[in-house]
């Protein structure tokens, strides 16, 4: 079994999952925040709200479409965008996408 999801990046669902009561639809993205082997701590990303799971691996892989992988790094707290590099900036003022930070005239010193 495939079983190559990856840190920082998300995956399509292939399948209706439910999870914790969470009824997940099939097609919606699932970011894989960090993996504990064999436990994978995810997002997903229902539109208005997220589902914070904490899954095994070996149950979380056969419902993924890893051709569907993209990176993600969250969203930018400003814009709302996605973020799919990794920010260059560290600035302590939550989760900014680049040009965020340039727009709003932050710095790195």
């Amino acid at each position: 079994m495939k079983t190559g999801t990856i840190e920082g990046k998300k995956y399509r669902l292939t399948n209706n999952f439910s999870f914790s009561g969470h009824k997940l639809s099939e097609g919606i993205w699932i970011r894989v925040v960090e993996i504990v082997f064999p436990i994978a701590y995810c997002i997903a990303d229902e539109g208005q709200k997220e589902v914070t799971m904490e899954i095994n691996i070996q149950r979380l892989a056969p419902i993924l479409d890893f051709s569907s992988e993209t990176s993600s790094f969250g969203n930018c707290d400003n814009c709302h965008c996605d973020i799919v590099y990794q920010p260059k900036r560290g600035l302590n003022l939550g989760y900014l996408c680049n040009e965020c930070v340039d727009k709003l005239g932050y710095t790195d010193k």
